[in-house]
C-alpha cells in the first residue's frame, strides 16, 4: 500500500511538472499565430520545451536506477573513478569561483558499476556547487575503513533545513521551489544518486552544521 501511494504521488508529481510548461507552450502558440512578428512567443516555446526535455532525460535516468538488474557489476579502481570524476568538474567550479579540494585514498577496489558512480559524482558535485558560497572551497573525501569505503562531500553554502536531511532524496522534492524553477532542476537528482548508492548495498545521508554540508556514502568491501 505503501509503494502504491508514493507511485501515485510520483505520477501527479510528474504530471503537475510536465503541464506547466506545456501550458505555456500551448499558450505562446497561439499567442504566435496572432503576433507573427514577436520573437518572444519563439523563446518563451523554445525554453519550455527545453525544460521538458530536460525533466523527461531524468525520469528515464530515475527508471534506471531503480531498475538494479539492468546493471553490470565488476571490482573496479574507485579510487581512480572518483578522482577523474571529481577533476572532470574543475572547469565548472573554476566559473563559479569555486576551489575542488581532492583528499583521495589510492587504490581502493570495490565491485561497482563504473557509469553509476561517476554519475553519483557529477550529481554531488553539481549539487555543492549549485549550493557554495562564492568563492568556496568543496572537498572531495575518499577513505578506506577496512569493512567499507567513505566518500565525503563537502561544500560551505546553503544548509538544508533541520528536519529535511531525508527529505531531499525524495522524488521532486525541492527546498526552494522557485530557485529551483528558474534553474531547470526538479529535484530528482538526489533521488537518483540515491538509488545508485542503494544498488551498490551502500548508504547515503546529508547534514549540515555551520553552513558546512556534508554528504556522507558509506560502500561496503
Amino acid at each position: 500500500e505503501e509503494t502504491f501511494e508514493k507511485q501515485k504521488t510520483f505520477i501527479a508529481d510528474a504530471s503537475h511538472e510536465l503541464k506547466t510548461p506545456l501550458s505555456v507552450i500551448i499558450a505562446s502558440s497561439e499567442a504566435l499565430e496572432e503576433n507573427k512578428n514577436e520573437k518572444k512567443w519563439l523563446n518563451n516555446i523554445k525554453y519550455e520545451a527545453e525544460r521538458m526535455n530536460d525533466l523527461i532525460t531524468d525520469l528515464l535516468e530515475l527508471s534506471t536506477s531503480e531498475n538494479k538488474n539492468i546493471y553490470t557489476y565488476e571490482i573496479g579502481n574507485l579510487s581512480k573513478v572518483v578522482e577523474l570524476s571529481s577533476l572532470a568538474f574543475e572547469g565548472k567550479a573554476f566559473e563559479n569561483n569555486i576551489k575542488l579540494n581532492l583528499d583521495i585514498d589510492k587504490d581502493i577496489k570495490i565491485k561497482m558499476n563504473e557509469n553509476s558512480i561517476k554519475e553519483l559524482i557529477e550529481i554531488l558535485l553539481d549539487n555543492a556547487i549549485k549550493h557554495s558560497i562564492k568563492d568556496g572551497i568543496i572537498t572531495i573525501s575518499l577513505k578506506d575503513n577496512k569493512n567499507y569505503v567513505e566518500l565525503l562531500v563537502k561544500n560551505i553554502g546553503d544548509e538544508i533545513p533541520k528536519d529535511e536531511e531525508e527529505k531531499i532524496f525524495e522524488r521532486f522534492y525541492r527546498i526552494d521551489k522557485a530557485r529551483n524553477r528558474k534553474e531547470n532542476r526538479y529535484g530528482l537528482g538526489l533521488a537518483i544518486a540515491k538509488n545508485i548508492v542503494l544498488n551498490h548495498n551502500g548508504k547515503i545521508t546529508a547534514s549540515s552544521l555551520n553552513n558546512e554540508t556534508t554528504f556522507k556514502v558509506l560502500l561496503k568491501k
